[in-house]
Parts: C-alpha cells; sequence; structure tokens
C-alpha cells in the first residue's frame, strides 16, 4: 500500500506562484519571437552538465585535503584517528568521537526531515 501523502504548506513556493501571476499579467505577447530564440539555441550538453557537478566537488575535495594537510585540525585527526585505532584512550579520541556522533546525528535528523 502507499503512504499517503504528507504535504506541508510551503512559503516559498506560494511566493513563487504569486510572482509567477504577475508576471503572466505583465506579459507582453511577442508573436513566438521568445520561443524562436530559445529553439535556436544549442542544446545543453551533458558534458557540461557534469563539469558544473564535477569541478565544484574536486575543488572541495582538494581544499579538504590541503586544510587537513597543513592545519593543526589535520594532526587533530591523524592523532585522533591513531589513537582509536590503537585502542588508546586520549582526548583526541573522545573528541572526534563527539563530532563524528554529532554529525552522524544531524543526518539522522535531515533525514528524518524528508519523510
Amino acid at each position: 500500500m502507499n503512504a499517503p501523502l504528507n504535504l506541508r504548506r510551503d512559503p516559498v513556493d506560494e511566493w513563487i506562484k504569486a510572482d509567477a501571476a504577475i508576471i503572466r499579467e505583465k506579459y507582453i505577447d511577442d508573436a513566438g519571437f521568445t520561443l524562436r530564440v530559445m529553439d535556436a539555441l544549442p542544446a545543453s550538453s551533458l558534458r557540461m552538465n557534469r563539469l558544473r557537478f564535477v569541478l565544484p566537488m574536486a575543488g572541495a575535495a582538494l581544499a579538504a585535503v590541503l586544510v587537513g594537510a597543513f592545519s593543526p585540525i589535520g594532526s587533530f585527526m591523524i592523532d585522533a584517528t591513531m589513537d582509536i585505532l590503537t585502542n588508546t584512550p586520549s582526548n583526541s579520541a573522545y573528541g572526534l568521537f563527539a563530532i563524528v556522533t554529532a554529525m552522524a546525528c544531524a543526518a539522522v535528523v535531515a533525514m528524518q526531515g524528508d519523510r
């Protein structure tokens, strides 16, 4: 059986619809000129869409690696990970465990909001 939809009032969606209604009222007929121009534009390539995703993600990953390697937080992560792997209790290990637990809880809460 399908679960019933849980529809909520979305104020942003209402603003967009109201704005679209205002634009519709102000529309000036151009005898199809806009549609002809849009049809004449080249199609968006799949490669370009992939690049729009891959380039920022690769830059973010590179930045994270550089920050981890050349900042004091990087040594904290390395020390805490080594302490956890060798079963050595330390403040670094407890701190990393707290950070990971908080992030996991935040992810669970965020996923609950999508239902």
